[in-house]
């Protein structure tokens, strides 16, 4: 992933990118995408449920075989996976 080779790859991504939202200006973001309604408030409830229900989703599919591990009093193995997952960190 950090090869130079990729880094290059990055860079002509990030040109092309910046090339294609110069030249065509129906591609850049408009306000409108976000402010979908005049409320404000409205705009940030619809996030925030949105962004709530996304991160509870994301989280739902977290390996927690150390909490398992740990309610059975297995805290040998429960330290194992904490470790292992630390260490892919």
């Amino acid at each position: 992933m950090f090869a130079p080779a990729a880094w290059a790859a990055y860079a002509l991504l990030v040109l092309a990118t910046v090339v294609a939202l110069v030249r065509e200006p129906a591609l850049r973001p408009d306000p409108g995408q976000v402010f979908f309604t005049d409320s404000l408030l409205t705009v940030q409830l619809v996030l925030l449920v949105g962004q709530t229900a996304g991160i509870a989703w994301h989280e739902a599919f977290h390996d927690n075989r150390g909490d398992v591990r740990a309610a059975r009093g297995d805290l040998d193995g429960a330290v194992e996976d904490f470790g292992y997952a630390q260490a892919i960190l």
